[in-house]
């Protein structure tokens, strides 16, 4: 199969890109960064203007676009933080690619769409978190990625372009530039800086490698062979860890550093998942667990 993926050199772009090629699949990536690459066909084009997302696919003629291209986080921050800096631009960049996309296939005549979303269209919601959790993002980041999922499922109702949403929360991996709570202890800890937990810790959250990710992608490509609905969406995850115990754990597995509470601060909300529909739908499961990630990301910092 022909599939062409936006966003491609992006973190997860490469873990998807490099799977789908394992899996005997012709790629062609799409992104504004994209560099050249001999494994693969590369467009380094801007999606947010829509005659170069049109005449790039009409060039690939792709069976199925993977699209993950999104103004996302930065260095040093998530999307959800960085979005409050500068949400117009958040909002018109993540709806525009992702509406130019969905009209490209719509005029060409694509007919398979995964997009990428993530959990900040929940924003602070009830757990376990399913595909059934209403959406109530508090940034302009999920904001933006909650219409995003409005366009695409209206682009498959009712212009026949067969989707499937993921809906990933935190992902953690070698190769990533973006900090999370994972990295941050990390680098604390080889820095001789305390990790720090707020409040008592108990926190759960839940950290997924993207080569499980991208596994997902891999098999919600063959799912979409024997789809009825017009689009569906699946919810990712991993066992889900207390802010304290992850702590613990990169502390145990870099050899040092030490952890300090901030028990003055307030216990942030919860975010894990019940997974029930990509387990029995996909056969989907996470096979890097939380400690494996720990060391991955230890080894690369060394």
């Amino acid at each position: 199969m022909k599939i062409a993926v936006t966003g491609g050199s992006g973190f997860l772009g490469k873990w998807v890109v490099r799977a789908l090629k394992e899996a005997g699949h012709e790629v062609a990536s799409i992104d504004i960064a994209a560099g050249i690459d001999d494994r693969w066909t590369t467009f380094s084009i801007d999606l947010t203007v829509y005659l170069e997302t049109k005449n790039t696919l009409k060039v690939i003629k792709p069976d199925a676009i993977i699209h993950l291209a999104a103004l996302a986080g930065a260095t040093g921050k998530g999307g959800g933080a960085e979005s409050l800096k500068d949400p117009y631009r958040y909002f018109k960049a993540n709806q525009d690619i992702t509406l130019n996309v969905f009209e490209a296939c719509r005029e060409l005549g694509i007919r398979r769409v995964i997009y990428m979303s993530s959990f900040s269209p929940f924003g602070n919601a009830q757990c376990p978190i399913t595909e059934e959790t209403p959406l109530d993002p508090d940034n302009p980041y999920g904001g933006s990625k909650a219409n995003c999922e409005t366009i695409a499922k209206i682009y498959a109702k009712k212009f026949g372009i067969k989707t499937i949403i993921f809906r990933v929360p935190l992902m953690c991996g070698e190769g990533q530039k973006e900090k999370n709570a994972l990295r941050e202890f990390v680098f604390a800890a080889f820095d001789g800086q305390p990790l720090i937990v707020w409040s008592d810790g108990s926190t759960l959250r839940e950290f997924v490698h993207p080569s499980d990710v991208a596994n997902a992608y891999l098999l919600g490509l063959k799912h979409m062979d024997g789809m009825q609905a017009p689009y569906e969406t699946f919810v990712l995850g991993n066992k889900p860890i207390t802010m304290a115990n992850l702590a613990k754990l990169v502390k145990n597995t870099v050899g040092k550093g030490e952890i300090q509470f901030l028990r003055d601060k307030p216990t942030l909300f919860d975010q894990f998942t019940r997974r029930d529909k990509v387990e029995t739908i996909l056969g989907w499961f996470p096979k890097i667990t939380v400690q494996e990630i720990v060391e991955r990301v230890v080894r690369e910092s060394k």
